[in-house]
């Protein structure tokens, strides 16, 4: 599925090796559908019951296979901004050609969302889950299983004149992929040599370059418990930035419970979660790291938030050595707080962007060299029989270019395509 915004039928699978670093599939990256005993459904105000209604009738839409029923739920003027490997989406003809029903309709038919965080104020909407569904779509090469499969998603929306104007998703590619792939090599492999970097395609250049464009809160309409809540929040990351392990004892309860990311997975105890994940794990891997949250809310008892860990890469993450390159991970996490302590968290954190990030492509050739294999150019027509398009190339085309037809093997991605809509480019797929 990695290029169904071309419609192309893609050739590479995933890394298994480098899929199986993470460990076997743990109860964070299955699940079975309506096994949850506890749901978390989150609002303070009658625009917030609102806004949650408006996902209700989006996740309706979807279980129910009704493409048409989104046209009263999103905005003309919607920005989809995808995982690595899909990129940004501008307007909702576009969404819901290329996502609706060029993604979701088709990985997943008989798509069911079990929620288990579900949060609105009057402005925005966050939610996290797992997305199940039998896999019959294409996933970056692996062609349709019939398993039954679940992965884990965070999205973050935000609410313009009762329509969703804006989308920040993740979803737990490794843990997906680790279910279609099986069984995975055992033990796990050896460290493998370290690949000649590749450049990351645009769409996620922008999106790790750029901060989001609504990243502040109105902090007056906050109740006194949401700004509290927040406070709690923003002093866990200052322990966490600043390495004071002692301070995380201060924020959390001692029998705290973390849903981590495949690697990491369920953790309980707030000893066991210093030990673990922030010193045997992000200050062992990004010792120089810093976190930000660039969209963040509160609610109840319940705060949310995404953004991106900066640092280093100066310790072992995952059996991959030290690079010493620069990296900007981007998360998500929900807090839930009880007695003024974090008793609770789910945590994504985007292990695709980060491994091309250290050099590998994990995603196979979907994100290959950028090296173009050009078969032939005939006055404005342009033929391009192999390779990665992205938007510079595009726009170093110039006015010359009237047409420009795409091989089997060729990669589009979704700026490419919109720069060549606004040059007045026409874009033609071959089965060549």
């Amino acid at each position: 599925m990695g290029n169904s915004l071309t419609n192309e039928t893609p050739d590479p699978r995933f890394d298994a090796d480098l899929v199986a670093r993470f460990g076997p599939i743990n109860a964070n990256t299955t699940h079975v559908k309506g096994c949850l005993t506890k749901k978390h459904q989150v609002y303070e105000t009658a625009k917030g019951k609102q806004n949650i209604d408006l996902i209700q009738r989006m996740v309706l839409a979807y279980q129910t296979g009704d493409l048409d029923a989104h046209d009263d739920i999103w905005a003309e003027d919607v920005i989809w901004h995808g995982p690595p490997g899909f990129g940004d989406v501008h307007g909702y003809k576009a969404f819901k050609r290329d996502v609706l029903k060029g993604i979701y309709y088709q990985l997943f038919p008989d798509f069911y969302d079990d929620v288990e965080v579900q949060i609105a104020d009057d402005e925005w909407i966050s939610a996290t889950g797992f997305v199940c569904g039998t896999h019959t779509g294409d996933w970056f090469g692996v062609k349709g299983t019939g398993k039954t499969a679940c992965l884990r998603y965070s999205d973050f929306w935000r609410v313009e004149n009762g329509k969703l104007k804006e989308n920040w998703l993740m979803i737990d590619q490794i843990g997906l992929t680790q279910q279609l792939i099986k069984p995975l090599p055992q033990p796990l492999p050896q460290p493998f040599s370290q690949q000649g970097s590749q450049p990351l395609p645009q769409s996620l250049s922008l999106t790790l370059s750029q901060p989001h464009a609504h990243t502040q809160l109105q902090l007056a309409s906050l109740s006194i418990k949401a700004t509290k809540n927040l406070a709690l929040v923003d002093r866990m990351l200052e322990h966490f930035v600043n390495h004071h392990l002692a301070g995380q004892n201060q924020v959390w309860s001692e029998d705290m419970i973390w849903h981590g990311p495949p690697g990491l997975g369920r953790i309980k105890g707030v000893a066991a979660f210093k030990h673990e994940v922030i010193d045997g794990t992000f200050y062992k891997a990004f010792p120089d790291l810093h976190a930000n949250l660039e969209i963040k809310m509160a609610v109840g008892d319940f705060v949310a938030g995404t953004g991106h860990i900066t640092g280093s890469h100066l310790g072992d993450w995952f059996g991959i050595a030290p690079t010493a390159r620069k990296i900007k991970l981007l998360f998500s996490a929900f807090w839930r707080i009880e007695r003024d302590r974090l008793i609770e968290s789910w945590m994504m954190i985007d292990h695709i962007a980060l491994l091309q990030q250290l050099g590998f492509d994990p995603c196979g050739a979907v994100y290959p060299a950028d090296s173009l294999d050009i078969a032939s150019s005939v006055g404005s027509e342009l033929f391009v029989n192999q390779g990665l398009i992205n938007e510079k190339y595009i726009a170093n085309l110039g006015s010359d270019t009237q047409l420009l037809r795409l091989g089997k093997h060729t990669k589009l991605t979704a700026l490419a395509r919109d720069k060549a809509r606004s040059m007045g480019i026409t874009i033609e797929k071959t089965g060549q």
